[in-house]
């Protein structure tokens, strides 16, 4: 039988998705599946995308799974491991737990670790505060990046 292969969100340690796979295999299901996160909004995927990357850059980087997540995540797994009859299910809540996860970050304003988002230059800080009255929170101007982001579950059939 081979190891069903389970790719996760990069916020998701190694070791979930081995554990992951372990379970899958003990039941002998045959489940594979990509769960992403993906920018979408009014300036498309590819600027959202790269505004992403730039944040995280900067580190104001959102794109990780907290702890109280993962643990959910870990539960969720063992549930479908149990029963892969509920998989479909399960992956969309999995998705739906990085995706809240995410603007959970977003709203806290913090990275990894707890520590606050990188503040904001102080050209960039009175740029915002012109055009729209404030300077945080961070990465909520417009809500066209975290607007736009959607989950994406990809299994082969």
């Amino acid at each position: 039988m081979s190891t069903p292969g389970v790719t996760l969100p990069s916020g998701i340690p190694s070791r979930v998705q081995d554990a992951v796979r372990r379970r899958m295999t003990i039941v002998g299901a045959k489940l594979t599946a990509d769960i992403n996160v993906v920018a979408g909004g009014q300036r498309g995927i590819d600027a959202n995308t790269m505004i992403a990357n730039v944040q995280a850059a900067n580190r104001r980087n959102p794109w990780y799974l907290a702890d109280k997540a993962k643990d959910a995540c870990r539960i969720l797994v063992r549930r479908m491991a149990a029963d892969p009859a509920l998989a479909d299910a399960q992956l969309k809540r999995i998705g739906r737990l990085v995706l809240d996860g995410i603007l959970e970050n977003v709203a806290n304003q913090a990275n990894r670790g707890g520590k606050p988002f990188k503040a904001l230059t102080a050209a960039y800080a009175a740029y915002k505060q012109r055009k729209f009255g404030f300077t945080v929170p961070i990465l909520k101007a417009t809500n066209d990046l975290l607007g736009g982001l959607r989950v994406v579950i990809e299994r082969p059939r």
